[in-house]
C-alpha cells in the first residue's frame, strides 16, 4: 500500500506514530506508575538502538517496520488486554477482530505468545475468563491463517531466502546475535547469585514472557533463518522482562537526565541518517530510468555520511550503509528491475567507479579495495560463465565435523576452503569488467585463487 498507493513518504510519518506509540505500550506494560514514564521511554529507546542488531531494518526500512515494529506494538497492546483482571463485553466488538489480526501477523510474535497464553492458562484456568477465552479463540483463529497463508506453507515446504537447511546443533550456534537476550541472562544470574527465592519468584510472575522468549528462541532457531532481524521477538520479549525487572522508584533522575541526553543526540543522528538516505535514494531510482531508455548501464550510488562509531557499533558492511544495497544479487534488485521493466539492475559505488577511471591498469587482475562487496577484474570482451568459485587457504578446522565449522570460523577467524559465488559482468568506460562476490573481506589473506568455469 505505501510503496505503491499512499507513498513511502507518507509511510514515514506513520512510522513515526507506531515508534511513538511502540514507546508508549512499552511504558504501560512495564509500570502502572506514571511518574515512571518518562524513565521508560528514556532507558527502552537507548536500549532498543543500541541491543537490537538490525534497528535499521526493523525500525526504519519500510517492510521491516511493518512486520516488526508494527506488529510488537500491536502484540503489546494485546498483551496488555489480556493482563487485565478483567475485559468489559462492550469493548469485544472492537477487541475480537484486534486479537484476530494480531494472530494474523508474524510467525515469530505469534508462536510465542500463542504457546505461553496456551501453557499459562491450562495451569491458570481460574484467571480465563468468557471474554479473555473469546479474545484467544480470535487470535488462534488468526495464527491459523498465518499457518495456512499460501506464503508460509510455501516456505514450510520448500524454504527460502535466509533460510538454512544445516544441522540443529549448526542452527544453534547461529542464534547468537541476540543481544537483549544476553543482557536478560546476565540480570536473571546476577539476581540469582544475591537471592534466588525472589528470583524464582520473579520468573514465576512473568513466565507468560519468558515462555514467549524461550519458544521465539526455539521456532527462529529451527527454522534455520540467519538474519539478524529475525531475532527481532527473542529480543523484543527480553525487552519486556528486563524493563519490568528494574525497580524504577530507585532510578537517579541525574541517571536519566544522561540517559536522555544520549537519546537526544542519537535521534538527531537519525533523523539526519534517514534523511540522506532518502535523499540518496531519491537519486538512485532516477537513475533507473536512464537504464531503462538503454542510457545507463548501472546505477551510481553513494553513502550517507555516517559516523564511524556508529558504523563499528552495528558492524556495517559498506552494502549496509549505501543508499540501496550494492550487492551483486538481491531481492530488492530482482523486485525493482520488474517493477521498471527491465532485465537486471545493478549498484555500483561511487568511490569504486572512480577508482576504475583513474587506475584501469590495477583490475587487470581480481581486486578490490576496503569492505566493497566483490572482487573486479577486467576482461577483453563479455562472455558467459558456468560459474565462479574462491579457493581460500585450508583451515585449521578442515577435519573437524562439519556442524562445528560455522563456530570454529568465527573463533579462528578462517573461512571454509572452497566457495561458490555469484558474478555478474559490466561495462565501466568503455572496458567490460567481471564482478565476483565478496563477501568475506577480512578473509582476503587467506584468498588462494578465484577460478572461473567457462
Amino acid at each position: 500500500m505505501f510503496d505503491g498507493i499512499l507513498g513511502k513518504e507518507l509511510f514515514n510519518l506513520f512510522n513515526t506514530i507506531f515508534f511513538i506509540l511502540y514507546l508508549c505500550a512499552l511504558t504501560v506494560i512495564t509500570s502502572k506508575e506514571k511518574k515512571n514514564y518518562y524513565k521508560i521511554i528514556s532507558i527502552a529507546f537507548i536500549l532498543s538502538f543500541l541491543l537490537f542488531k538490525a534497528f535499521k531494518y526493523n525500525f526504519l526500512w519500510l517492510s521491516g517496520s511493518l512486520n516488526y515494529l508494527w506488529v510488537a506494538t500491536a502484540i503489546m497492546f494485546f498483551l496488555y488486554i489480556m493482563e487485565k483482571t478483567s475485559v468489559s463485553k462492550q469493548s469485544l466488538f472492537i477487541l475480537l477482530p484486534f486479537s484476530f489480526l494480531c494472530g494474523w501477523s508474524h510467525e515469530s510474535f505469534v508462536v510465542g505468545i500463542g504457546a505461553s497464553f496456551f501453557f499459562y492458562f491450562l495451569t491458570h484456568r481460574d484467571q480465563l475468563t468468557k471474554q479473555k477465552f473469546y479474545l484467544l479463540t480470535a487470535f488462534y483463529i488468526g495464527a491459523i491463517f498465518l499457518v495456512l497463508a499460501p506464503g508460509s506453507v510455501n516456505r514450510a515446504l520448500n524454504g527460502g531466502p535466509g533460510i538454512s537447511q544445516d544441522s540443529v546443533f549448526t542452527k544453534f550456534i547461529h542464534m547468537r546475535n541476540v543481544s537483549m537476550m544476553y543482557l536478560l541472562i546476565i540480570i536473571i544470574v546476577i539476581h540469582y547469585i544475591f537471592d534466588k527465592k525472589k528470583t524464582c519468584q520473579w520468573i514465576k510472575k512473568e513466565q507468560i514472557l519468558f515462555i514467549a522468549c524461550l519458544v521465539s528462541f526455539c521456532f527462529v532457531m529451527l527454522t534455520g533463518a540467519y538474519s539478524e532481524h529475525s531475532r527481532f521477538a527473542v529480543d523484543f520479549f527480553s525487552l519486556i522482562i528486563i524493563l519490568r525487572s528494574i525497580n524504577w522508584d530507585r532510578i537517579s533522575p541525574r541517571i536519566i537526565l544522561i540517559a536522555d541526553i544520549i537519546v537526544f543526540f542519537m535521534a538527531c543522528f537519525i533523523c539526519k541518517y534517514c534523511y540522506d538516505s532518502y535523499l540518496l535514494n531519491k537519486h538512485e531510482l532516477s537513475q533507473i530510468e536512464l537504464v531503462k531508455r538503454n542510457q545507463a548501464e548501472y546505477i551510481v550510488t553513494n553513502q550517507p555520511d555516517m559516523p564511524s562509531w556508529i558504523r563499528h557499533l552495528y558492524a556495517l558492511d559498506y552494502s549496509e550503509y549505501t543508499g540501496s544495497d550494492i550487492k551483486l544479487y538481491g531481492t530488492t534488485k530482482m523486485n525493482l528491475a520488474k517493477h521498471y521493466g527491465v532485465d537486471s539492475i545493478t549498484f555500483l559505488p561511487k568511490d569504486f567507479v572512480e577508482d576504475i577511471r583513474i587506475n584501469q591498469d590495477k583490475y587487470s587482475c581480481f581486486r578490490s579495495f576496503g569492505e566493497l562487496p566483490f572482487y573486479a577484474k577486467k576482461i577483453p570482451f563479455n562472455e558467459e560463465y558456468k560459474g565462479v568459485t574462491i579457493e581460500y587457504k585450508r583451515p585449521s578446522f578442515a577435519s573437524w565435523p562439519e556442524s562445528l565449522h560455522p563456530i570454529l570460523s568465527r573463533i579462528t577467524g578462517e573461512h571454509a576452503q572452497y566457495s561458490s559465488c555469484g558474478f555478474k559482468t559490466v561495462k565501466l568506460h568503455g572496458q567490460w569488467y567481471l564482478l565476483v562476490d565478496r563477501s568475506f573481506p577480512k578473509n582476503d589473506k587467506d584468498l588462494r585463487k578465484i577460478v572461473i568455469q567457462r
